[in-house]
């Protein structure tokens, strides 16, 4: 991990442990963003995780960098605390992110807000495509269940290894440990389809809990059919909050989301350093794990 030598805004740059994951959920608190204690323990102890302190040792920024195998690691959970936005804080962040990324030989990537965005393209990042966080807000309606082509079958994913490779191919990287952590959190979440001729695998849903909204994703599928009947499956026993990252291509799920009661909350935009091609395939990434995890 990157030493404490880098000096932003008169502050050392430090690396978190993932101890101080309570300090880390009050910022995103402050920010008004959805993550827990175990979001911020699992990305401090997957990744490096890098902070400033103020003079009274309260944590006043965060940047961390989160590896997902031997190509790709995602930038994510970039706060800076209300009193000290607006001194450059996030880019010096975002830099020291950059260059840890490249030491580690990866292509850096990265979920954008419309705001954040302006702050990334500087650096060197293109858009790849677009996302929608949707939200219903008390809850998803009832609907009949999902109509789904013969020859697939929807059962508990009690094993996220079943789904790495598949997941792995779809992607574009080694999501491996955040299949297993998001599996463990919320098992009556996920969810695996399977062809009954071969047992190959053709799509998995998973969820977490949040602070705010549960959230659910990824969702990774085959054809839209088997999407539809994932999420209907993982949104079933719902009765409160919950989020969906969706990516803008698949207007089926949209439609589909809107009429269980689900609203346009937020645009997303996945960008990647030095390159505006997908590194996932996105006609299989119906939804995002969350803009912070990739």
């Amino acid at each position: 991990m990157t030493a404490a030598t880098d000096i932003i805004d008169g502050m050392s740059v430090i690396v978190l442990a993932p101890s101080q994951a309570a300090e880390g959920v009050a910022l995103s608190e402050e920010a008004g963003w959805n993550q827990t204690a175990a979001d911020w323990r699992f990305m401090i102890e997957a990744g490096a995780a890098f902070g400033l302190r103020d003079a009274t040792d309260r944590l006043v920024a965060t940047a961390l960098v989160l590896p997902h195998g031997a190509t790709i690691a995602w930038i994510s959970m970039v706060l800076v605390s209300s009193a000290f936005q607006r001194r450059g804080i996030a880019t010096a962040l975002l830099r020291h992110c950059l260059s840890d990324i490249e030491r580690r030989g990866l292509v850096a990537g990265l979920d954008a807000t419309a705001a954040g965005r302006e702050v990334y393209r500087p650096l060197g990042f293109e858009d790849v495509y677009g996302l929608q966080r949707l939200h219903a807000q008390h809850g998803p309606r009832r609907a009949a269940p999902v109509p789904l082509q013969a020859g697939v079958t929807i059962q508990p994913l009690t094993t996220a290894d079943d789904v790495a490779a598949y997941d792995a191919a779809c992607f574009g990287g080694d999501r491996a440990a955040l299949l297993r952590h998001l599996q463990s959190r919320r098992p009556g979440d996920a969810w695996l389809a399977r062809s009954d001729q071969t047992g190959a695998v053709m799509g998995y849903v998973l969820g977490r809990d949040g602070r705010e909204s549960r959230q659910v994703g990824p969702l990774v599928a085959a054809r839209e059919d088997i999407a539809l009947a994932l999420a209907d499956r993982a949104l079933s026993d719902l009765d409160q909050p919950v989020y969906i990252d969706v990516a803008d291509r698949h207007s089926g799920l949209f439609d589909w989301l809107a009429s269980r009661g689900f609203a346009a909350q937020r645009p997303f935009a996945r960008m990647l350093v030095g390159r505006s091609q997908p590194f996932d395939d996105p006609s299989q990434i119906f939804a995002i794990a969350g803009p912070e995890l990739g």
